[in-house]
């Protein structure tokens, strides 16, 4: 992703990227629609469930929140991997964030449906031994070689991990070393604090705000 001349044009060409990886994840998103299908027929994870909702309700909430909060899943991810210094951990590196559907009853906003629960940056290499994460993991590495094949830059990825939903790798971007220097993305030792607050108070986060 080369460097581009204003914040409106920035988020564009994330968006447009975003897009791009839907269309190769399709398929997965299918597969992985059919097992909550499953475990909501089966009742595998009632006991996991907020009182009063089902599991395809709560999908469909983690839907909204994870495209409210993209952004600031984004400018979390960024800081957290260290990017700004070193984009190569891009590839190194993955940010875990553990998520927890809210039970407030008169909490209506999509930016307040999950709570941040914690935050932690995994050794990719490690993070690939995990239960369930080997075919995810390949599946970034194609998208990773598929960004950096179209001059992209460095392919990024969240992986959220929900006790009813399970795993699910979100808010794909792809950012350069070049986009770091014109935007003057910084390093902020404080992203999970920052991460858990705006999470926690529906705040949507710009990837460009640095303060």
């Amino acid at each position: 992703m080369s460097p581009i001349r204003g914040r409106r044009n920035f988020e564009a060409l994330c968006k447009m990227q975003e897009c791009q990886v839907h269309k190769k994840g399709c398929y997965h998103s299918a597969k992985y629609l059919e097992s909550l299908e499953r475990s909501e027929r089966t009742g595998a994870v009632d006991n996991l469930l907020p009182p009063g909702i089902s599991l395809s309700e709560l999908n469909t909430c983690f839907d909204k929140w994870n495209k409210y909060h993209n952004p600031t899943l984004c400018a979390a991810l960024i800081r957290a991997l260290d990017l700004p210094r070193d984009i190569n951990r891009s590839r190194t590196h993955i940010l875990k964030i553990n998520i927890e559907a809210r039970t407030d009853p008169e909490v209506h906003d999509a930016g307040k449906y999950f709570h941040v629960v914690d935050a932690e940056v995994l050794d990719a290499a490690v993070a690939r031994t995990l239960p369930g994460w080997a075919v995810p993991m390949e599946e970034l590495d194609t998208l990773r070689a598929d960004s950096e094949q179209k001059g992209w830059g460095a392919f990024i990825g969240v992986a959220l991990q929900c006790p009813a939903l399970g795993l699910v790798f979100a808010t794909f971007t792809s950012i350069s070393q070049r986009d770091i220097k014109y935007f003057k993305l910084r390093a902020l030792p404080d992203w999970k604090d920052r991460l858990i607050s705006d999470v926690e108070k529906g705040r949507r986060r710009s990837v460009l705000d640095n303060t």
